[in-house]
């Protein structure tokens, strides 16, 4: 059975994204409109929305589907040995500064940023009971 979990949106990074595209869009108004730059334009919002609104974290079997817009990967959850608490700025497919970075055992990491964090931490951990979580708490999970 598939679950999917979205992520955490931070309300400053929309407000950024908005006024971003708002300005972008003042030349049309005030300067000179073009049909051609403000095809350009929609197309660079939705592009922003999607990114923004649009990122998932599925769980099918064994599988950690990643997805944001256009881009996908998969991961192994048998294959994840740690999960921690990070804020950090790092390029990830999160829309939140509220992100955990999941390790794996043959190296590498992703973080992401769930919005339901704790349940889909105990999901992955249905799946693999050897995930080390550290620097975030989980009633019943992470031993006193």
């Amino acid at each position: 059975m598939k679950t999917t979990y979205r992520s955490k949106t931070d309300a400053w990074l929309a407000i950024v994204a908005i006024a971003v595209c708002a300005v972008l869009y003042l030349p049309l108004i005030f300067i000179s409109f073009s049909w051609g730059a403000l095809m350009i334009l929609l197309v660079f919002t939705y592009f922003i929305c999607d990114i923004l609104l649009n990122i998932r974290y599925t769980i099918d079997g064994t599988a950690l589907q990643i997805r944001c817009s256009l881009f996908k990967s998969t991961c192994d959850i048998r294959q994840i040995k740690e999960i921690s608490r990070t804020r950090t700025i790092e390029s990830a497919p999160a829309a939140s500064l509220d992100r955990i970075r999941i390790r794996f055992k043959k190296g590498g990491d992703v973080i992401l940023s769930p919005m339901h964090k704790e349940e889909f931490i105990r999901h992955l951990m249905g799946i693999n009971p050897d995930i080390r979580v550290k620097d975030i708490e989980l009633p019943d999970v992470n031993p006193k």
